[in-house]
């Protein structure tokens, strides 16, 4: 019995070893890594990550193998010599027989004062991991404590494949030696304790890792805390927080040349100690390939995530307009003189999304350097490639949560640390550079060599309980985010091209230049003659190239609250007091104004048989006004895009919004901007968009599609943030109005609300937006004419 307890005490004694050399390599790291510690405020992840690392089974696990969770229930602990002056406390282990290996991540309960002739231990352990067979099994050692805590001995073990299970005397250590040893020996006791399957674990697999024993002692970053129990029996992500980061830079200072040169002699020098060849063979040399950033969300016991991998782009790079489409012809190596022309610095293009994201401060995104490092031959595909951790670094980003929820975003700048300190990435490093300038052989003569990134971290929405602005990523995946055009139209029609007819437009499937579609379509001029052949030749190609086939895109409003209506009297009185271009007739005159509120049944003949049978839609933006309430940051710049009837989407140019300087809530009017962002006052306010639509050319059959466009449908308007580009919401706008009922003319002013519903969840009205809608008629052969004003016009005839 003493000899067994002496063998216990050296299995503990060993347990506590390993946690004092985990305590002292994070003393290391606050030490040489002070900088990144103080700034980043992650001392408390990286103590907690030290002592939640997995030991990995040395089996191989199928690659096909499910997780299933489990949860042990430990209540009363008997003993036949029990100790009341002592302390009891479980640790729990798993054990593989195959290998003789203790692996996993192992737990410690709280000490307990015994009671009586029991225990009560009281935890409630879970853990998942997949079915490995008997081999597998949970090991669970208790241990006593009399005064000192560094004399704890083990004073029985037990095995847990059945709900009740035997004690046995001495260490767990003996299974090493023996794998049935304990059979031999006599019960001290037994433990209460009961397995249970549980299903609903899997919901957070995702949030530590598998044979990751957790108890009543841990919380898991990510999830909300239970009152009623334990976390893990009903766990519950937190919500998501729409979170980014933008402007990423990684910076080398002036050593960048010098860096990538020791990385490189010594993967040469490792590559050749391995291959048995001397130091001064001559061989290629290996080039940095590829150079990555590796972006992760850590909780302190896993990724919550498969880090993102991110590709670094050089200023270099970026002058010579490179594409990733476009470096297929040339070499893939790029040496490490290349830095010295990139004002040592590396970024990162585009923004960078960070999904599962949670407003926990224990949260840390983690980010690695990686280069992807081989040798090429003759300038052919490269060989012996492989992929190095350079250097890691961890930021908490909710550590200043009032800062980051008033302005939205944060600028930080993390420094990168290396050298054989374990990491999130489980791979080893190369180097601490703070090492190499320490040496008397030093290359670093001037500073020590440090590696920094940079960035914005970017919180989407700021208030949690309601739907702000969000990117497309996190919501509506197939929506693409538009740019604004700034190209604009300014045309004043001379005298000379009034018998010019308007020109034909270019149809959807037109197979053309990339250059000569994606180019403004140019204004509707008055007619001229034409020989017949050409616009036979034109009418050809048009019923070649588009069929027509396809049928108008067609809207449905999303909810009840975001009906048009028309514009209230105080918001009209306002928009009067503001010179917008005119909408007039054929004659001169204003068009009729309908009730976009009324409801009307429109004349199926009368639109039909109507002489005016070539209809000029327009549509002005006027204002904007976003609704406070709904706690929506405004912004100065937006941009729209729509799609009409059978044209293709349009996107207009960025508009400013100027907010009126009256106190009693008027809208923010539209206002067009130069290529200076100065306003524009020539043509008035607004933007205007127009649409041709000539029915006269259209067949018996298909004659009266556009007026069921127009009595069954609706036209959506995109709202946009010109400076973010992120989505703000849409309006949907019925076009039954625009019936002229044998009219001349007939205009609206239309109230829309703005609905954003891009997220899971309600939809909500985050701004209200003004137009104007009119529908003109023209007879076929007569000239339109337009005023000299700057619009954007799109046609079809």
């Amino acid at each position: 019995m003493l000899t067994s307890k002496l063998r216990t005490n050296s299995l503990d004694q060993q347990m506590v070893k390993v946690h004092l050399a985990s305590t002292s390599i994070d003393r290391l790291v606050r030490v040489s890594t002070g900088a990144i510690m103080k700034m980043s405020g992650v001392n408390d992840w990286y103590s907690n990550f030290l002592s939640r690392r997995v030991v990995s089974i040395r089996r191989e696990v199928p690659p096909n193998a499910i997780t299933e969770g489990y949860a042990l229930v430990i209540r009363k602990l008997r003993i036949t010599k029990l100790n009341h002056q002592a302390t009891y406390r479980v640790s729990c282990y798993f054990f593989d027989a195959k290998c003789s290996q203790f692996f996993g991540c192992p737990y410690q309960s709280v000490d307990r004062q015994p009671a009586q002739n029991e225990c009560s231990i009281d935890e409630d352990l879970f853990f998942h991991c997949p079915h490995l067979g008997d081999g597998v099994q949970l090991v669970i050692e208790v241990v006593e404590t009399v005064g000192d805590p560094s004399r704890s001995i083990t004073v029985a073990w037990g095995l847990v494949p059945i709900s009740g299970i035997k004690l046995y005397p001495g260490s767990p250590k003996v299974l090493t030696f023996s794998a049935k040893s304990h059979h031999e020996s006599t019960s001290t006791g037994s433990l209460e304790c009961s397995l249970y399957s549980h299903s609903r674990l899997v919901d957070a697999v995702d949030y530590f890792p598998e044979f990751c024993i957790i108890g009543n002692r841990y919380d898991v970053p990510g999830l909300l805390l239970n009152e009623a129990g334990p976390q893990l029996a009903d766990p519950q992500p937190m919500s998501h927080v729409n979170t980014s980061l933008d402007e990423i830079s990684l910076s080398f200072g002036p050593h960048a040349a010098q860096i990538e040169k020791l990385i490189l002699d010594d993967i040469n020098t490792d590559r050749l100690y391995r291959e048995n060849q001397a130091p001064s063979t001559s061989s290629a040399p290996a080039n940095v390939l590829e150079r990555r950033l590796r972006i992760g969300v850590h909780n302190g016991f896993a990724f919550l995530f498969e880090p993102l991998v991110v590709h670094l782009s050089s200023v270099d790079e970026q002058l010579r307009g490179t594409h990733s489409l476009r470096r297929k012809g040339r070499p893939l190596s790029r040496s490490s003189s290349d830095i010295r022309s990139e004002m040592n610095t590396l970024f990162v293009r585009a923004r960078v999304s960070l999904p599962k994201m949670a407003d926990d401060e224990r949260l840390v995104v983690v980010f690695a350097l990686d280069y992807l490092i081989g040798t090429r031959v003759d300038d052919k595909a490269s060989v012996n490639s492989q992929s190095v951790i350079i250097c890691w670094g961890a930021w908490q980003p909710f550590a200043n949560r009032a800062q980051l929820h008033l302005n939205g975003r944060l600028q930080a700048s993390v420094s990168l640390i290396g050298g054989p300190r374990p990491n999130p990435e489980e791979s080893l490093c190369f180097r601490n550079l703070l090492h190499l300038y320490r040496r008397d052989d030093s290359i670093f003569t001037e500073s020590a060599p440090k590696i920094t990134i940079q960035f914005s971290f970017v919180l989407e929405d700021t208030h949690y309980g309601t739907i702000s602005r969000a990117t497309t990523q996190m919501g509506d995946t197939s929506r693409v985010t538009p740019a604004p055009r700034r190209e604009m139209i300014e045309t004043e029609v001379p005298e000379t091209e009034q018998k010019s007819p308007p020109p034909r437009p270019v149809p959807d499937d037109y197979e053309g230049t990339s250059t000569e579609t994606d180019e403004l379509l140019p204004p509707i001029k008055r007619p001229t003659t034409v020989p017949s052949k050409l616009h036979q030749k034109i009418d050809s190609v048009i019923d070649q190239e588009s069929p027509r086939t396809s049928l108008p895109i067609s809207y449905s409003l999303p909810l009840k609250e975001a009906r048009v209506t028309n514009v209230l009297r105080s918001v009209y009185a306002a928009l009067s007091n503001v010179q917008f271009p005119g909408v007039f007739d054929r004659c001169g005159d204003p068009p009729v104004l309908v009730d976009v509120t009324a409801p009307t049944l429109p004349s199926r003949a009368v639109e039909i048989n109507d002489g005016l049978n070539t209809n000029e839609v327009m549509v002005q933006f006027m204002a904007m006004k976003y609704l406070h309430k709904h706690e929506v940051t405004p912004t100065r710049k937006v941009f729209f895009t729509l799609q009409f009837y059978r044209f293709q989407q349009i996107t207009t140019e960025q508009l400013l919004l100027c907010e009126s300087n009256s106190s009693n809530g008027s809208p923010s009017i539209l206002k067009r901007l130069n290529a200076n962002d100065e306003e524009i006052s020539e043509g008035g306010a607004g933007f205007m968009a127009k649409f041709l639509v000539d029915r006269q050319r259209r067949t018996v059959e298909d004659r009266d599609e556009f007026v069921s466009y127009l009595s069954s449908n609706s036209l959506c308007v995109e709202v946009w943030d010109a400076e973010s580009l992120l989505y703000v919401g849409a309006s949907y706008v019925p076009l039954q109005s625009l019936l002229r009922n044998g009219k001349e003319a007939v205009q609206c002013t239309i109230q829309c609300p703005v609905v954003f519903s891009a997220l899971p969840g309600p939809p909500v009205v985050v701004a209200v937006l003004y137009l104007r809608m009119a529908n003109i008629g023209h007879p076929s052969s007569n000239q339109i004419v337009f005023f000299p004003i700057s619009i954007l016009i799109y046609y079809v005839v």
